[in-house]
């Protein structure tokens, strides 16, 4: 596929919430995401690792208030999509559960049909 397909893909399934689907179906075994961690960025390494923080992460969603995707920006092997969720969930080590609105700008990279790098920007 190309960077264009991939991209058209990932947003058509993260519109559904089928967030593992995308991940299941598009990343690359040894993908490489850097994700935000309060001040700085934390490195998680491999699709089995990402899908096991994207189990728990999901599984603390209690009620969608909103899941908005916009259309995917291609610049060769890249691709970026803003995403706003607006969730309640449990957070750890704190109750009850509350009303979390994030907004990011996920940026991707594709190379031979798959996902191989992610950076989430808050």
């Amino acid at each position: 596929m190309t960077t264009q397909q991939v991209a058209d893909r990932l947003v058509t399934l993260w519109r559904q919430k089928e967030y593992r689907q995308a991940q299941d179906e598009l990343y690359a075994d040894t993908i490489i995401s850097l994700k935000p961690d309060k001040d700085s960025y934390r490195t998680v390494i491999g699709l089995t690792a990402i899908g096991q923080e994207e189990d728990a992460f999901l599984a603390r969603i209690e009620q969608w208030h909103e899941n908005t995707i916009s259309d995917p920006v291609i610049g060769g092997a890249w691709f970026s999509v803003a995403m706003t969720l607006d969730v309640t969930m449990t957070m750890p080590n704190r109750k009850p559960s509350r009303r979390v609105k994030l907004d990011e700008i996920c940026v991707h990279k594709v190379v031979d049909g798959q996902i191989t790098n992610e950076q989430f920007f808050m």
